[in-house]
C-alpha cells in the first residue's frame, strides 16, 4: 500500500490505494488458514503426550498441506 502513496503511477493516489488495498486484503485473508492450522498444532499437538512418530506424521502432513496450499491454491485459467 505504500507503493500506492509514494508512486501511484497512472492512477490518482486514491484509486491506487483502492487497487493496492484489495491486494492487501487478499493477502491477509490468504494467511488466515495458515494461522489457524499453526494455532491448532501449537495448541493441541505440541504440548500433548503423543509419541514423537505421531507428531512427526502431523508435521509431514502439515508440510504437504502447506505446499499444496501455496503451489495449487490459486490456480486460475490464464488462457483466453
Amino acid at each position: 500500500m505504500a507503493k500506492a502513496l509514494v508512486k501511484p503511477g497512472d492512477y490518482e493516489r486514491r484509486d491506487a490505494l483502492l487497487v493496492q488495498g484489495k491486494i492487501a486484503v487478499k493477502l491477509v485473508f490468504g494467511t488466515i488458514p495458515m494461522f489457524v492450522m499453526a494455532a491448532l498444532i501449537e495448541g493441541f499437538i505440541t504440548p500433548s503426550q503423543l509419541p514423537n512418530y505421531l507428531k512427526l506424521t502431523v508435521a509431514a502432513f502439515s508440510l504437504v498441506a502447506f505446499l499444496l496450499y501455496i503451489f495449487m491454491g490459486n490456480r486460475t485459467n490464464t488462457t483466453g
